[in-house]
């Protein structure tokens, strides 16, 4: 009656057992929050602005880099994915030049970006 009883156990355990009932797994990222239609627009080139408003539009990118796409659908949100994508290479391209200073701001919204 034992070896029937772990037999029953071994196959709920064995992942290769066909029949063997398997926790339903998530269909998403518990990451992934949808934010409702968010559409994001290109804003001008850092390099381009000077002082603050240098240091704004760092602050204003990071917020648009935050934003979570749902990538299950490749078609859906598009532009703003594109947009978003511009941004990541611009912001490295910035925070990678050796004269650039990143205010102290920037440290955490890099982190909120990335959490």
């Amino acid at each position: 009656m034992a070896g029937l009883n772990l037999l029953k156990l071994v196959d709920r355990i064995d992942p290769f057992n066909k029949s063997a009932k398997r926790p339903r797994k998530s269909d998403g990222s518990s990451r992934y929050r949808f934010r409702g239609g968010v559409e994001l627009q290109p804003l001008p080139l850092i390099r381009d602005a000077h002082g603050q408003e240098q240091n704004s539009l760092l602050t204003k990118k990071l917020y648009q880099c935050s934003i979570l796409f749902d990538f299950d659908d490749p078609l859906m949100d598009i532009k703003s994915k594109e947009v978003k994508r511009l941004a990541l290479n611009e912001i490295i391209e910035f925070i990678g030049n050796p004269k650039t200073l990143l205010p102290e701001s920037a440290y955490s919204e890099i982190i909120r970006m990335v959490r």
